[in-house]
């Protein structure tokens, strides 16, 4: 993995791509936003909406979900572990990088995903690896059994490392690896090197296609909304799916089932289609992928419109709460993502994090990726 100073980007002009074949996250000299603070807001906002799932619709009442007054900090479920174990596969590969050792990311994540399986209320396959210990790994708030997808722990169980030719789970379609891939979105490569690296990460545990393309959708959205964050364009998450939707047909993996969901999503999100009228035209099978993953851009697009700046979160999450009927915390980790990533201001994910009863393991996960990649430049 190249882990370099990306090239330099003449930066706003609107006819500058999004998302560029060979560079990601591209610094920008007058950027509205710094690198760690979208990364921050990024991670802090995944793992909100995760953990208001994880508490129900009554964390949504009152003063929002980010209101810390409000109530005791709100658990994080094994959505946000995957999310947080991923980013330390993909680091632990940056890290061997920066030292001149290449390393294969793929097995890297997998050795990741044994270390979350280790954490987890569940036997261990006896033909796995048994991967060193890293820092994550010590986290209490993350070493918790809370509601973890089924589809990768019937994977990792299996002690073999999926791949897209040799699928371990091959109908595997549910969200979960899509749900991780927000973390592929960080990563400082274009979008054909992002494109690979989230194949193969989802194909790890979930065989199907389509959640690889799926996958492969939210980490684009992600990375294409934190270049228009940076770059102050208006309607940054709106923008940046966009720009994902341009780059999916250049995806060597069939995809067509979530081309035509995130399609639905943003042409439903004008605030002319009710969230009942959204489901009747995406379907409610969220047990799949796309639909999960249409539901999450549809919510972030929805408070992007139609909240302000100081409740934009509460209000991407009340969307995504109406919307998600099977997989509440893919939905809900997937609109707070998108709508951090539009919308990086240091005192909100500040707030953010105090909301989070492992709000602080979030933080230094992205300290942590920050510092690798040399973003932290005042540290």
């Amino acid at each position: 993995m190249s882990t370099g100073t990306p090239a330099p980007y003449a930066s706003g002009h609107p006819s500058e791509p999004l998302l560029d074949p060979e560079v990601g996250l591209p610094p920008h000299p007058a950027a509205a936003h710094s690198l760690p603070e979208c990364v921050q807001a990024v991670l802090l906002g995944s793992a909100l909406g995760d953990a208001v799932a994880e508490a129900g619709a009554d964390a949504l009442d009152g003063s929002g979900a980010t209101d810390t007054s409000a109530g005791p900090p709100l658990a994080l479920s094994g959505t946000t572990q995957l999310v947080l174990y991923t980013l330390d596969g993909l680091l632990e590969a940056v890290e061997w990088a920066n030292v001149g050792q290449p390393a294969d990311e793929t097995a890297c994540l997998w050795l990741a995903y044994l270390r979350w399986l280790r954490t987890q209320d569940h036997p261990w396959p006896d033909n796995a690896p048994s991967p060193l210990p890293r820092w994550i790994d010590a986290e209490a708030a993350l070493a918790v059994t809370r509601r973890p997808d089924a589809q990768t722990l019937a994977a990792l169980s299996t002690g073999a490392m999926g791949e897209v030719e040799r699928p371990v789970v091959p109908g595997a379609m549910g969200p979960g690896a899509m749900s991780r891939s927000v973390a592929f979105g960080l990563l400082p490569v274009g979008w054909k090197s992002l494109t690979t690296l989230t194949v193969n990460g989802a194909a790890i545990t979930h065989g199907h296609p389509e959640a690889q393309v799926a996958a492969v959708a939210y980490a684009l959205s992600i990375q294409a909304t934190v270049n228009a964050a940076q770059r102050a364009i208006t309607e940054p998450v709106r923008a940046g799916v966009q720009a994902a939707l341009e780059v999916l047909p250049t995806v060597t993996r069939p995809g067509e089932h979530t081309i035509a969901a995130l399609r639905t999503a943003l042409d439903t999100s004008d605030g002319a289609v009710s969230p009942e009228q959204l489901l009747e035209r995406l379907g409610t099978d969220q047990h799949e992928a796309p639909e999960a993953l249409a539901a999450g851009v549809w919510a972030a697009l929805v408070a992007e419109r139609n909240g302000g700046e100081a409740d934009r979160m509460d209000h991407a999450l009340h969307s995504g709460a109406k919307v998600a009927v099977e997989n509440p915390h893919a939905v809900g980790s997937v609109a707070g993502a998108l709508t951090g990533a539009g919308l990086p201001d240091p005192g909100v994910s500040t707030r953010w994090a105090r909301a989070l009863h492992g709000g602080s393991a979030v933080q230094a996960a992205g300290r942590r990726w920050c510092d690798e990649l040399g973003w932290n430049v005042s540290s």
